[in-house]
């Protein structure tokens, strides 16, 4: 534990007990081999102690980074990736990778370029003079996808 540290000792009023209290809190602190300040016990019965964390949190050592968020917590949404993926096409066809492209998406993101943007696949096979398959693959997650060409 590392950070401000604020112990509340409730209805502690008399200043005998809060001193007692405050020594026995020092005490128990020396075997701590990290370095600690401690302030005295005000008179709303807080102790405030700063001690310098030393290595990763909790959360950290016990966990790894998601590999399809990368830790975020985020993902892309199917309309991102969808156009993410026409970009990708673009470029591909023009810096003139194939003949054929084939696109491996989840199958979400698959149904997005069928429907609404079944326009955009055509207009670049008719500009680029191009193929393009569109391939769903259910093991992908929303944000996965690959453009491989093919001559």
């Amino acid at each position: 534990m590392g950070g401000i540290i604020v112990v509340d000792f409730i209805d502690m009023e008399k200043k005998d007990s809060r001193e007692t209290v405050f020594q026995a809190f020092l005490d128990a602190l020396k075997k701590d081999r990290i370095k600690t300040f401690v302030y005295p016990i005000s008179e709303l019965g807080l102790v405030q102690l700063t001690r310098k964390r030393t290595r990763e949190n909790i959360v950290s050592m016990l966990t790894e980074a998601c590999p399809t968020c990368d830790g975020s917590g985020h993902i892309k949404n199917r309309v991102t990736v969808c156009y993410e993926v026409l970009r990708s096409l673009r470029t591909s066809c023009r810096k003139g990778e194939g003949n054929r492209f084939d696109v491996y998406l989840a199958p979400e993101v698959a149904s997005l370029l069928f429907e609404e943007e079944k326009s955009s696949i055509e207009y670049l096979e008719s500009t680029y003079g191009k193929k393009i398959n569109i391939i769903a693959n259910p093991t992908f997650v929303v944000d996965n996808y690959e453009v491989k060409g093919a001559y």
